[in-house]
């Protein structure tokens, strides 16, 4: 299991961290580096950085194996008996789930930008708790949000905890809402290493100036009454179409010669498309504004920072497998500072478009519940739009209060006859239903 997708906080300040981090889940060789900020960059040379690793890493196990299965190996209780067994246990008590294990031996050449250092290796022992309804379909997030609910109570309940920053959790995706999700511990084992090596990672790092900081209530506090503070989405997928074979015939069609042109996709690679689309459905559409600057959350609070951050382990977790060179710049909320009536007139723009959408749905209901009495054949085609209409019509209407709620807040002494209107669309009931 891979050491990566730890969220983005990937300082390397030791050789045990070096191995924490270290992408487990590859076995051909490959590059990682050390930054001047002391954080870890995987694959792609950076113009600037301290040292460089190449990486070989070899699983022992082929397939992963209980506590009482590695105690009755020699080999394996060796590595057992050198981690914080206590702290398993703590975990195994939050969890209430058998735990499993991965051995790793892991080979390291240091290089800094004027030569070599030397090299050594090293080992890394998972043991990791797999989260009920994995691989269970449909049911993907919430695998994931126990996962995360496993961590949290956790990191709560053991915050002094010595592997209290070798704990992730980690997953991937399947087909119909499935995934598999585990809450990992990572222990590093290191035995002997260069002094060279050592030196290198001694070195003094100089402390930061004492910055001054500014607080979330002096943020408010600081803030002009014209301007208003808010979180943008901002998306950067990789996409299918990265690597994709483009392609170019001649037909004749009607007696005229056309060019056809087109883009063949592998198969594995419509995943990434497959997951854009979950993502701006049952995500973006749920959470945010489209705008002139973009989406912007009409609420964003700590729950729904967890749940952006397991969309991110997903999408990782899949570009792994199809693009496992890439690394994934592909999800940040952005903090802006607009005129408050640049938003609020963004946000009537998008309640007008509602309020219109609301309508036109409210009119096919009507004239579907109008039709039926028919066949049978023809009474289960119109409750089968029905559904999807009614579902429609209350997603729409839950939407509006949002938006509605959300220009109140930034404009409370400015509300205009049209957002009356709207509310008085929202409490009218339909003729028939």
């Amino acid at each position: 299991m891979s050491g990566e997708g730890k969220g983005n906080n990937r300082r390397v300040t030791s050789l045990e961290d070096l191995i924490f981090y270290t992408d487990t889940d590859t076995t051909e060789e490959y590059p990682l580096y050390i930054l001047p900020n002391f954080t870890i960059q995987y694959k792609r040379k950076p113009s600037e950085y301290i040292l460089e690793f190449i990486v070989n890493v070899e699983k022992l196990n082929d397939v992963s194996i209980s506590m009482d299965e590695a105690s009755k190996n020699d080999e394996y209780a060796a590595f057992i008996n050198r981690c914080p067994l206590e702290e398993i246990k703590n975990v195994q008590e939050i969890t209430k789930k058998d735990v499993y294990i991965d051995f790793y031996r892991v080979k390291y050449e240091c290089y800094t930008k004027d030569g070599y250092l030397g090299d050594f290796t090293a080992h890394a022992v998972e043991f990791f708790f797999k989260s009920p309804y994995s691989g269970i379909k449909g049911e993907g997030r919430r695998a994931w949000a126990i996962a995360y609910g496993w961590k949290e109570r956790f990191l709560k309940k053991y915050h002094e905890s010595k592997i209290k920053n070798r704990i992730y959790v980690k997953g991937s995706e399947g087909k119909r809402g499935r995934a598999y999700v585990y809450l990992i511990v990572k222990i590093p084992l290191i035995d002997e290493v260069p002094e060279a090596i050592q030196r290198a990672f001694a070195q003094p790092v100089r402390p930061k100036e004492k910055e001054f900081e500014i607080t979330e209530e002096l943020k408010e506090k600081l803030l002009p009454s014209w301007l208003w503070r808010g979180y943008l989405l901002v998306t950067n997928f990789v996409t299918e179409r990265r690597g994709a074979e483009t392609f170019g015939e001649i037909i004749n069609k009607n007696g005229v010669e056309m060019r056809r042109e087109g883009v063949l996709f592998e198969r594995v690679k419509l995943r990434l498309r497959n997951f854009r689309a979950l993502f701006y459905q049952q995500f973006a559409r749920e959470y945010t504004v489209p705008t002139v600057y973009g989406l912007v959350f009409h609420d964003f609070n700590d729950e729904i920072r967890e749940e952006l951050q397991e969309w991110l382990e997903r999408y990782r977790s899949i570009l792994r497998e199809v693009f496992p060179n890439v690394e994934p710049e592909s999800l940040q909320v952005v903090e802006i500072y607009v005129p408050r009536k640049i938003i609020v007139s963004e946000l009537d723009k998008y309640i007008t478009k509602l309020k219109a959408d609301l309508e036109n749905v409210r009119k096919k209901i009507e004239e579907l519940e109008r039709g039926e009495g028919g066949d049978k054949e023809e009474e289960k085609k119109i409750k089968q739009k029905l559904r999807s209409l009614y579902y429609k019509e209350d997603f729409i209407q839950r939407k509006i209060r949002k938006v509605v709620e959300m220009r109140e807040r930034i404009a409370p002494t400015t509300v205009p006859m049209e957002l009356h209107r709207v509310k008085a669309l929202l409490s009218s009931k339909r003729n028939s239903k």
